[in-house]
């Protein structure tokens, strides 16, 4: 006892419920118990359960199948599983099952399986279970039997296993309320005559249009009814009104004597549906807000066994459309719409001419104001010093030497003014405004900036920049943020050697190309191999240089990047987008 008590416990521990309802062993000696709480295996001296987290559709497992292919079919109170190489698939009304409470799976020697439940025994091909289960195919077809096919009482018994049994000559037996029911599956009559299908009613917004109880006066010619009622020129076509068929419902039955309960129904509605929908025992069909059009409503059922009527029922029907759902209203309509815009169009042009105008007049203006500006920064300050030098000279006309100081200065003005000038007309000119005028200009520039200093200068510019439009201001801003920085470098850096590097790149690649459909990049680089400077730091006179640089890339929506330290020289990037 001591033996059987400790096997007990450790058999019990683990399970997933206490409430054991089928045992079976498999082909490989591996034991399956189904309770209801879940299905569980016994493996490494251990339980492991299966449950609707692995897919189970129901935890209370009523029955255990295994067929030839060592396939488990697990039957519970809601639907049918199968389990294959740790798989788990569920099968349930909704794919066509008969019924989902499975009380015993049995199989005979044709590969069908016959399973009992409370509305009695059906019959499906296994070979069409896995079908469906591996969705190469999406309905179940089960043959169902009951009182009408000689039950005595449809009502199996099940619960527990085992629920039925195959005899060794191939019969298959199944408990009942009233007793056993015993049958040769090889020997049952087969039901082959399908029932015929009648559309009993059609109901369109609460009214009978056709069928019993139809308020439609069938008397009246078609000419008297009015708009909003249904007319037909024949019983089963019938002809609706502007604004009907807000709701329609079809009513249809399938006159069968045996086993009425288990007719089953397919229907669709050409000009709506695509395909046949699956009604199962459902006898009626609903559609709401139908546009206007012809359409047709088809009905078929199968019998008991599954044989289809094909033929079935129809009943024809349209929906006469408003008069804004017309062809000739949308026709009119469209007309109307193009009419209108060819009438505004030419409105359109002068508005955008106008608008066009007035840009071009306000941009030039403040083209204007900017050539003024910056003629009286760069013009007028140094003209003031080269007037006050001039006084000191006719003050001091008897001291030589200052005389040559001052001329001196008076003649480096005037070559910084003429340099100056220069620059606001290159600026000014809108001949210049590409790219490769830009770079020409900066190649020039750059190379008579260092002549005659120690200081070596290389650039690397692209030989065959992109033709691309530069605006002036863009120019003139780029120029003298370049013209600030050679400045820095020439009087801080104490360098030997300073590189300038101008390149195009595509926003959408690190390559140096340009790409028609992507916006372009400027990038110049200007590095030295200098002192360098703490660039966190303050550093005096290059502080105002590094802002006004800084502002200027700002000023066109560009960035300003510096890269410096004590001993390591100077690098600037500065991009704009083209």
């Amino acid at each position: 006892m001591d033996s059987w008590d400790h096997l007990s416990s450790k058999l019990t521990n683990g399970l997933a419920s206490y409430d054991v309802r089928a045992i079976l062993q498999d082909r490989t000696g591996t034991c399956w118990v189904g309770t209801f709480g879940g299905l569980n295996v016994w493996s490494n001296q251990q339980f492991t359960s299966i449950t609707t987290r692995q897919g189970l559709s129901d935890d209370r497992v009523q029955t255990l199948y295994e067929d030839s292919e060592s396939t488990l079919w697990i039957g519970t109170q809601k639907g049918l599983n199968r389990l294959r190489k740790g798989v788990v698939r569920a099968l349930t009304s909704q794919d066509g099952l008969f019924h989902d409470v499975v009380n015993q799976i049995l199989e005979d020697d044709s590969g069908n399986f016959w399973m009992s439940c409370p509305a009695g025994i059906y019959q499906v091909n296994r070979q069409h279970l896995n079908d469906v289960a591996d969705g190469r195919t999406n309905r179940i077809r089960c043959v169902a039997y009951g009182e009408s096919d000689g039950m005595v009482s449809s009502e199996t018994a099940g619960g527990s296993q085992p629920a039925g049994c195959k005899a060794r000559d191939g019969r298959l037996w199944f408990p009942t309320a009233k007793g056993v029911v015993v049958f040769d599956p090889q020997s049952l009559p087969e039901n082959r005559i399908p029932p015929p299908v009648v559309i009993e009613q059609v109901i369109v917004d609460d009214e009978v249009v056709h069928g019993d109880r139809s308020s439609r006066p069938k008397e009246a010619p078609i000419s008297q009814l009015a708009p909003h009622e249904v007319s037909a020129p024949s019983p089963r076509l019938l002809r609706l009104g502007p604004g009907r068929a807000r709701y329609v419902e079809f009513r249809y039955t399938a006159n069968s004597f045996t086993a009425p309960e288990n007719v089953r129904f397919k229907y669709r509605l050409e000009g709506h549906d695509q395909d046949w929908r699956d009604a199962g025992a459902e006898r009626s069909a609903r559609y709401n807000n139908l546009r206007p059009g012809n359409y047709t409503f088809r009905v078929k059922a199968s019998n008991n066994h599954g044989y289809w009527n094909e033929v079935g029922d129809s009943f024809a029907f349209s929906l006469a459309p408003h008069f804004y759902q017309t062809a000739w209203f949308s026709i009119a309509c469209a007309l109307a719409v193009i009419g209108v815009g060819f009438g505004i169009h030419p409105v359109r042009v002068g508005v955008i001419r106008e608008f066009e105008r007035l840009r071009q007049q306000h941009a030039l203006e403040l083209e204007r104001a900017r050539i003024a500006q910056d003629m009286h920064d760069e013009l007028g300050a140094n003209l003031t010093n080269i007037a006050l030098l001039g006084e000191v000279v006719k003050q001091n006309l008897s001291r030589t030497e200052l005389i040559q100081t001052e001329a001196e200065k008076i003649s480096n003005i005037a070559g910084g003014l003429v340099d100056n000038l220069s620059e606001l007309v290159w600026a000014a000119n809108p001949k210049h405004d590409t790219l490769p005028e830009l770079v020409s200009y900066l190649r020039e520039k750059i190379g008579s900036f260092f002549e005659g200093d120690a200081i070596r200068c290389r650039m690397d510019f692209p030989a065959n920049p992109p033709d691309l439009p530069v605006a002036g201001n863009v120019r003139r801003n780029l120029y003298l943020a370049v013209k600030e920085a050679l400045h820095n470098v020439l009087k801080h850096s104490r360098a030997t050697e300073v590189c300038v590097r101008l390149r195009c790149v595509s926003d959408d690649t690190s390559r140096e190309t340009h790409s028609p459909s992507k916006p372009t990049t400027l990038e110049i680089q200007i590095t030295d191999n200098g002192r360098g400077f703490d660039a966190n730091g303050n550093n005096n006179g290059l502080h105002h240089g590094l802002e006004n640089m800084k502002r200027r890339l700002a000023d066109l929506n560009g960035t300003f990047n510096l890269q410096s330290g004590p001993g390591q020289g100077t690098n600037i990037c500065m991009r704009i987008t083209l």
